[in-house]
């Protein structure tokens, strides 16, 4: 008989489960980053919006936000990178909204 361990390890690779929380930690890493690494002022203009296929996409309200944002892209990239052990972002998605 297999330890319940086991199984559960099994039911949430079987249901997906894995990978939703595998993109919740990368988004909570992300705003660990923006709280860290911005303004307060900017820091606010910006927030973690989805996380697919190893693209993080960060919604920002202006252009100057997008820009300094992408000044900081690679920093941000490896920042979480490093706190996961593996590459699990490739690049970041700006979206001016």
């Amino acid at each position: 008989m297999d330890s319940l361990g086991k199984i559960l390890k099994s039911r949430v690779k079987e249901i997906g489960l894995g990978r939703q929380a595998g993109a919740m930690e990368v988004l909570r890493l992300a705003q660990e980053y923006i709280d860290g690494s911005f303004s307060s002022a900017l820091a606010g203009r910006l927030a973690p919006a989805s996380f697919k296929n190893k693209v993080l996409a960060i919604s920002c309200s202006g252009s100057s936000a997008a820009s300094d944002l992408k000044f900081h892209e690679k920093s941000f990239v490896d920042f979480i990178n490093l706190k996961l052990h593996c590459e699990a972002i490739e690049k970041i998605r700006i979206l001016i909204t």
